[in-house]
């Protein structure tokens, strides 16, 4: 076979089913692991039975820059974020892996549910001052799934009040209840 018969792609490597298809990993990669860990500020060991060390909230979380109650919001608001932007037909921010499932059309009483949901979830946060800040950061950690500038200090002191300030609001907003410190 000459050169110029192999076109196309490379053959990705790995372990493979009986139809040729490629297996997917069973565990998470070394180096994979290695970064959650840095990031969410503990071994790699605990960062592969913590689901909290793959995530920007949950390594806020494990770090201690936001409470329980701070992350439970995020979660909440993750949530309809992503609710409303797939209705409203937004691109994701992070790249998906297809599911093959046909896309769901949402009635107009479900997009009208999901966009008021979501829209008193952000006058809450922007209610908040500096609304121009507190957004900001709920937006960066939330939605872009950024926790690196937070941790890295980058936003400063103002940046993590903002941040807390904001999570705050979502919980209220949700009303997730305090938990009480022993």
């Amino acid at each position: 076979m000459s050169k110029r018969n192999r076109g196309g792609r490379r053959r990705q490597q790995g372990e493979r089913y009986p139809s040729g298809d490629l297996r997917p990993r069973e565990t998470i990669p070394p180096e994979a692991l290695k970064r959650r860990a840095e990031l969410a500020g503990c071994s790699p060991e605990i960062a592969a039975k913590r689901p909290e060390a793959g995530y920007a909230l949950g390594q806020l979380l494990m770090r201690g820059v936001i409470d329980q109650r701070q992350h439970d919001a995020g979660i909440a608001f993750g949530r309809d974020w992503t609710r409303w932007a797939l209705m409203a037909g937004l691109p994701a921010h992070q790249p998906r892996q297809p599911t093959g499932q046909p896309r769901h059309e949402p009635t107009a009483k479900d997009w009208l549910e999901v966009r008021d949901r979501y829209l008193a979830a952000c006058a809450a946060v922007r209610d908040r001052r500096p609304a121009g800040l507190v957004w900001a950061a709920v937006e960066m950690v939330v939605a872009d799934e950024v926790a690196q500038p937070i941790l890295d200090g980058l936003t400063g002191p103002a940046g993590v009040r903002a941040l807390r300030d904001g999570l705050d609001a979502l919980a209220e907003h949700y009303r997730i209840p305090r938990r009480e410190v022993a």
